[in-house]
């Protein structure tokens, strides 16, 4: 009986026996448990992702509030840096003045201070 199975099959495909399909439908089976697990650790992993994604939006608001505050903050900087500047600069327009006034009252000293001497040798004239 093997003899007719064997030439009732058509020329070029090899025999195959139930032993040889068994272990093809177990592989078959194993192929299949290992894109089971393949599936679920996908499906794990994107829900982390998901959840990393979400975390990410998050610090991008609170970094895109920061930068507005921090350029809000350089404004202000920018609007003191002009009014020290200018201040700096009003000082040292009235330097030349100053340097003027010192030097006409710097002679002035001494003449100052003999005439406290001077009052203070007055009678009746000391100062308190």
């Amino acid at each position: 009986m093997a003899r007719a199975n064997k030439h009732e099959q058509s020329p070029g495909k090899p025999r195959r026996g139930p032993r040889t399909l068994i272990q093809a439908v177990f592989a078959l089976m194993e192929d299949v448990a290992e894109l089971r697990k393949s599936a679920q650790f996908i499906a794990e992993n994107i829900a982390e992702l998901s959840v990393s994604a979400a975390g990410i939006d998050r610090h991008a608001e609170l970094i895109a509030s920061q930068i507005t505050s921090l350029t809000e903050a350089a404004a202000g900087i920018d609007t003191s840096a002009e009014k020290i500047a200018f201040g700096a600069n009003s000082i040292a327009a009235t330097l030349p003045s100053l340097q003027r006034l010192a030097e006409v009252v710097e002679p002035l000293d001494n003449t100052v201070a003999r005439l406290g001497w001077f009052v203070d040798r007055i009678p009746g004239g000391k100062r308190s």
